[in-house]
């Protein structure tokens, strides 16, 4: 625990968090960023993606569950339908701060896991934001093939509308 609390402790885990979160599936990744990280309100990331707060609860449960698992965290076994609802509607009100204390339903390893990540978001939002600046810009090669994938693409509508 003292590890965690030095500048090394707290570096490590920030790259930890940062490559797990790079494992991710992009959809789980980017929803748990914009909740986690940028504190965005789970319905403004559910009208965002245009599904219901249901669905996006049980999203965001899955993909913390997905990132501490990469971790090598210990999660509980997929709950059945009812329950997993429950315990998703449960952790986005407990994000934001909307849920009573000692509900039952609030699925405590996801939660805490959740909090700690929120605790190292000004970290883990400067090194993404670095990996990102890093990263080589697209070759000569990709810029073309993309350009020919969108020209076939707009020559197949084309087509289609005739």
């Amino acid at each position: 625990m003292d590890g965690e609390r030095s500048p090394g402790g707290v570096k490590d885990e920030v790259d930890r968090l940062a490559r797990a979160l790079a494992d991710l599936p992009p959809r789980d990744a980017r929803l748990a960023s914009l909740v986690l990280l940028d504190g965005l309100p789970r319905l403004r990331c559910a009208a965002h993606y245009g599904i219901p707060l249901e669905a996006a609860d049980v999203w965001l449960l899955r993909a913390v569950r997905g990132w501490s698992q990469r971790l090598g965290e210990a999660q509980p076994p997929p709950a059945p339908d009812a329950l997993e609802r429950r315990q998703a509607r449960a952790l986005g009100a407990a994000l934001e701060g909307t849920l009573p204390p000692g509900d039952p339903d609030v699925p405590r390893p996801a939660l805490s896991f959740s909090l700690r990540v929120r605790s190292r978001a000004p970290g883990l939002r400067a090194l993404l934001a670095e990996q990102e600046r890093a990263a080589p810009p697209p070759s000569r090669w990709e810029r073309w093939i993309r350009l020919a994938v969108a020209l076939a693409l707009v020559a197949l509508a084309l087509l289609l509308l005739r």
